[in-house]
């Protein structure tokens, strides 16, 4: 995921320390963000994301975060 993505989450998050990992490379390497869909380039072209896929991976990284804290 983008960079933004992980950051998004971060200030979201209840945890003062909250980090993301992923795996670089490859195809699958790229998820952009909504805005990067817009102004397209080679990360986008051919992607297998949607734009929304920036949202679902926030909300869903949060649900998780929710349910460690509860």
């Amino acid at each position: 995921m983008f960079s933004e993505i992980a950051l998004a989450v971060k200030r979201q998050s209840p945890y003062a320390k909250t980090y993301a990992a992923g795996v670089a490379g490859g195809y699958d390497g790229y998820m952009p963000t909504a805005k990067d869909f817009i102004e397209g380039d080679y990360e986008v072209d051919g992607c297998k994301y949607s734009p929304a896929a920036e949202r679902v991976m926030i909300e869903s990284a949060l649900d998780v975060i929710g349910r460690l804290v509860n």
